[in-house]
């Protein structure tokens, strides 16, 4: 016969298998549904994001925004009439302007154009910065004196193709991607002609706003080389950048700014920065680049000239939004891992502690990035981040003193989330190592789960 003691304990084993599987279930729910608030958080950290964005955009359009610089280019013009004995028909790049009351007529007016680049351009400039603010979100602006010199040179091919058109119109183009960034009169000089220009139309890249004036081109079409100066003042946010427009382009760019972003299609050839500023400079040559000297304006090589463009961003040093993203990507690591921390603490201290005291606790790490974002915006991520890090972990441990009276486990608690703390902020200050920093972490930490795991024995009661 079966003794009823021998009966009874693995009734007594099996109730409390299931004791221990169903908090298991419980408390793995909690962290499930503890993401919503979580998602919650990315949300409101990309509405802030996008408000930050939004308000830079607006303050940047009232200043002048970013600036996209195209040097001094000349466009030969020329007006002339195709008629019915014409074999050759205007070709696509040919612009055809024919009265309304002309439509009907056997000869049309025509205008053709050709872009001429310069030889040789140099750029220099010294950018000053400054923050512009608007409650709490801040735009970098800028103001930069350019120097600009260069010369027109052309080769004898050069001077036959555009011996079509002689006695036409040339116009001289400075243009610059925002009106609003032009400080004083713009004024050229042109060999012995004094300039000044005036808005006309868009430039090179068919988007930047260009100045023109009419000018004398006799001497360049005589073979001689014809020099250029001007000196301008553009004040701008965010980034200014160049298109190499000559067949040798040189930039030469200094600034107290300390966090530049070199950017574009060419990078500098030197750069130096420092807590002070930066310096940088480029050399661009013409066979770097898709588009020729002499060219008659299609929309390919608008696209061409536009993409060929390069500079410098000044970027804020600290994007706290990103990093609080990337925080808050391991909400569930946090969550998953505090909660584990406590049922190990419990099952083997034979400790009880209520489902809502789990939720207590995830609640408290969901608060944790709602503190972060709220703080990075005042303070910096840096210091918001230890912070909230800190007013977390006391929170905690202060709760589990609370439901588990034992100050030195609590304690032990603290520390073990300060680790996780430290852990996190390591790895999302990293971006070469961050994948491996972050599978190294994963697997220590999953070894120290299982090594706490075998002193349960999940099997049986006593």
């Amino acid at each position: 016969m079966i003794n009823e003691n021998e009966k009874a304990k693995p009734v007594s084993t099996v109730r409390m298998v299931s004791k221990l599987g169903l908090k298991c279930v419980v408390v793995s729910v909690i962290a499930v549904l503890l993401l919503i608030p979580t998602c919650s958080v990315q949300s409101l950290i990309k509405e802030r994001e996008a408000t930050a964005n939004e308000v830079t955009r607006e303050v940047s359009e009232q200043w002048s925004g970013e600036l996209t610089v195209i040097a001094p280019c000349l466009s030969v013009v020329k007006s002339f009439t195709i008629g019915d004995d014409d074999v050759e028909q205007p070709a696509d790049d040919i612009v055809v302007d024919p009265a309304d009351d002309e439509k009907k007529c056997k000869k049309t007016s025509v205008v053709k154009k050709m872009n001429v680049l310069p030889h040789a351009l140099s750029i220099s400039g010294d950018v000053k910065t400054s923050l512009l603010k608007r409650s709490i979100y801040q735009v970098v602006t800028f103001n930069a004196p350019l120097t600009i010199t260069g010369d027109f040179k052309l080769n004898e091919e050069e001077v036959n193709s555009l011996k079509y058109f002689e006695g036409g119109v040339a116009d001289i183009d400075f243009a610059v991607s925002n009106l609003k960034g032009i400080v004083d009169e713009v004024v050229l000089q042109f060999g012995s002609q004094r300039l000044v220009l005036t808005p006309n139309g868009l430039g090179l890249d068919d988007n930047c706003k260009k100045m023109s004036a009419k000018v004398d081109i006799s001497e360049l079409l005589l073979g001689n080389t014809v020099p250029f100066s001007m000196t301008i003042t553009l004040k701008g946010s965010k980034s200014l950048n160049f298109i190499p427009v000559a067949q040798n382009t040189s930039v030469n760019l200094k600034s107290d700014w300390h966090s530049p972003s070199f950017n574009g299609s060419f990078l500098p050839d030197n750069r130096e920065v420092g807590k002070d500023g930066f310096s940088s400079s480029w050399k661009v040559s013409y066979l770097n680049r898709s588009y020729p000297q002499l060219f008659i304006p299609t929309k390919k090589i608008q696209c061409e000239v536009a993409n060929s463009a390069f500079g410098v961003d000044f970027i804020l040093p600290v994007q706290h939004y990103q990093q609080c993203m990337r925080t808050a990507k391991y909400a569930f690591l946090f969550i998953f891992l505090t909660f584990a921390i406590f049922f190990f603490i419990e099952v083997l201290n034979k400790k009880s502690i209520h489902p809502i005291q789990y939720l207590f606790v995830g609640l408290a790490l969901c608060v944790f990035y709602c503190l972060l974002i709220s703080f990075s915006e005042h303070i910096g991520f840096i210091k918001a981040y230890a912070v909230s890090t800190l007013m977390t972990i006391v929170m905690i441990t202060l709760y589990s003193i609370g439901i588990l009276k034992m100050k030195k486990t609590s304690c032990y608690i603290g520390a073990a989330l300060s680790a996780l703390y430290v852990y996190i902020f390591v790895l999302i200050q990293m971006e070469t190592y961050a994948l491996l920093a972050g599978s190294l972490g994963l697997f220590a930490i999953l070894g120290l789960m299982m090594y706490f795991s075998q002193r349960i024995n999940w099997n049986n009661a006593d």
